[in-house]
């Protein structure tokens, strides 16, 4: 089942956004062959594994997505939409 939190015809609506980031997290093959204009791919972004849900595994995770993002060029200030399909 497909859920989406904003509709693609609402996207498009707001590509001109100076603070809007469309991520891309399908494979890179996939990405080469077709993305949303002006995306950024950034695969990896399912791959890490929450094995501890307490605060120290919390704040690990918070840790390796901010590195993820922060090598994207992300500062925290952006809106971003993921999508993978």
């Amino acid at each position: 089942m497909s859920r989406r939190l904003i509709e693609p015809t609402a996207l498009l609506a707001q590509s001109g956004r100076n603070d809007l980031v469309v991520i891309d997290t399908r494979p890179r093959e996939a990405y080469l062959e077709a993305h949303l204009p002006d995306a950024l791919l950034l695969p990896g972004v399912y791959d890490y594994l929450v094995t501890d849900t307490g605060p120290a595994g919390l704040q690990q995770l918070h840790h390796v997505l901010a590195e993820l993002f922060g090598h994207a060029g992300l500062t925290g200030n952006e809106r971003v939409v993921f999508y993978e399909e």
